[in-house]
């Protein structure tokens, strides 16, 4: 539960002015959950340089081991290592989302979960994922701005 508590505080303490509009509006809604698909499917690709324009720059991210890091630039977002770990430890073919929530947007902020299910080369889940993230409009353009990460075993 500790760290759901330190995610919770983190992400909702930095991001409480956007707690006045709970529910976004439908357009908003439909834009925050395809921007997180398209970042699923890209990550999916293995398409490194697609999965790092989703992210501004800087950003910062909590892992379930509590390590907290403020990512600069792009070149510190290095994909390629953890594909091949996955692929190699645990046959990893592909993420499938299992859901998006939002828990609160405003034309330029919102807090978002994202559940999905790593999926080997047979087809069987071995690992439930959860992020939480922070994203931020800059330039007119959505981003990932704080993001925590959890996996659980598939049982």
């Amino acid at each position: 539960m500790k760290p759901y508590f330190c995610l919770f505080a983190v992400l909702f303490l930095s991001n409480s002015s956007i707690a006045q509009q709970a529910v976004p509006s439908e357009r908003e809604g439909i834009e925050l959950k395809a921007f997180v698909k398209n970042y699923a499917n890209a990550f999916n690709q293995e398409n490194a340089e697609k999965v790092q324009s989703f992210f501004h720059f800087p950003h910062s991210t909590l892992n379930q081991d509590q390590e907290f890091k403020v990512i600069t630039q792009k070149s510190e977002l290095n994909l390629e290592p953890f594909w091949e770990v996955i692929k190699t430890d645990y046959g990893w073919k592909s993420n499938k989302v299992t859901d998006i929530k939002i828990y609160a947007a405003t034309e330029e902020k919102a807090m978002v979960s994202l559940e999905m299910e790593g999926v080997d080369n047979d087809g069987k889940t071995f690992t439930l994922v959860r992020g939480f993230l922070g994203m931020s409009k800059v330039g007119g353009k959505w981003g990932f701005s704080q993001v925590a990460w959890y996996f659980f075993p598939a049982e």
